[in-house]
């Protein structure tokens, strides 16, 4: 939430819990004016109701910052910033609604959907390992996505086909 006319490179500092939270020191992750529609209001200016930044300390802490909050409902200048501090979930959840290219930047690769993977050991004779590379190569595939194949095939042959 902010004005327009709020002056965003002002830091904000705030204390919560025993621990700081500082937009001069941290790392701007994102900044949003979001998806409501900014309403006029008189004699202050436009008025983006869900705008927020998210931020990163140097310690890896995330928080969001909301600008010009209104606060106070019985005084028109009772308009704040706020920080919230944010758990990695919670900052992944608001990262994956405002800013989902850069979700792997802060939190790694992240899985494929799906059903998890399972790592099997297998011992093949080195003939047959080098037939089966050999063989997966000529399909413009790696060695465990012909195999995964393979293997895929022959389950469902087994499952169609009970003896």
């Amino acid at each position: 939430m902010a004005f327009e006319s709020t002056d965003r490179t002002k830091p904000v500092k705030r204390i919560i819990n025993g621990k700081s939270y500082n937009t001069a020191t941290s790392l701007l992750v994102f900044h949003t004016k979001g998806q409501d529609e900014p309403m006029d209001i008189l004699g202050w200016g436009l008025y983006y109701p869900s705008e927020a930044e998210l931020y990163r300390t140097r310690h890896g802490a995330f928080f969001l910052l909301k600008r010009d909050q209104h606060k106070n409902y019985h005084d028109d200048f009772g308009f704040e910033n706020v920080i919230e501090p944010y758990t990695d979930d919670e900052a992944l959840k608001w990262m994956e609604l405002n800013c989902p290219e850069q979700i792997e930047d802060y939190f790694g690769e992240m899985p494929e959907a799906g059903s998890s993977e399972v790592n099997i050991s297998l011992r093949l004779p080195k003939v047959l390992s080098d037939k089966a590379k050999k063989i997966a190569k000529s399909e413009n595939l790696s060695l465990n996505a012909w195999l995964n194949l393979v293997i895929r095939n022959a389950v469902s042959l087994a499952t169609n086909n009970p003896e």
